[in-house]
């Protein structure tokens, strides 16, 4: 899902946030290290008294986006099959 949301362009940390409020700020970082280690993701660091930071994809590869939108669409899609099952039992 981190990689979907940079697919629009660079982000800040609290709009990554603001945009996955499933994720918790420790969750979030962990990830946000781990595709940087892996170099799906750049770190930018602008300013040095209050430095900004911001994640952007390391490269917009266009099957990079169908196989995460493919992953996502599937994630979605169970989903919403767990909670129709999970709401048919509560019935």
């Amino acid at each position: 899902m981190v990689l979907r949301e940079l697919f629009d362009g660079p982000r800040r940390f609290n709009q990554l946030q603001k945009s996955l409020p499933w994720v918790s700020g420790r969750s979030l970082t962990r990830v946000l290290e781990k595709l940087e280690g892996d170099s799906l993701v750049d770190r930018k660091v602008d300013g040095t008294r209050r430095p900004k930071v911001s994640y952007s994809l390391s490269a917009n590869d266009p099957m990079l986006r169908e196989i995460i939108d493919a992953v996502c669409r599937r994630g979605t899609k169970k989903y919403l099959e767990q909670e129709a099952r999970r709401r048919h039992r509560c019935t």
